[in-house]
């Protein structure tokens, strides 16, 4: 499969994530930093906030599975998740935390 192909999916296929609402403009704005004198820094932007959430979602998923919730410690997990999805656009991820932290407000476990 040619180069020129293989962008044209790529692109298709986050074109297709926009227009769900799964990433934001601020993920086409680092998308936009490979055009830049950053090329790597969408792939470093990125895998950073996989490794990061995913370390953040094995935390919330501790804090909520307690008998007794700290709903304190889920609001600091979830205000993290939900800043750094927003710093690279993971727009369903952010909109969940912000879900979450309704639930945090109200003492609501389910």
């Amino acid at each position: 499969m040619s180069l020129e192909i293989q962008k044209a999916l790529l692109f298709g296929f986050i074109q297709n994530m926009y227009d769900e609402g799964y990433v934001n403009d601020q993920f086409w704005q680092i998308q936009q930093m490979k055009k830049t004198t950053q090329p790597d820094y969408a792939v470093r932007a990125v895998t950073s906030y996989c490794m990061s959430a995913q370390n953040l979602f094995t935390q919330l998923t501790d804090h909520i599975n307690q008998e007794n919730v700290d709903f304190y410690q889920v609001n600091v997990s979830a205000r993290e998740l939900f800043e750094q999805s927003n710093s690279v656009g993971a727009a369903h991820v952010k909109h969940a935390c912000v879900e979450l932290l309704r639930a945090c407000e109200e003492n609501d476990k389910d």
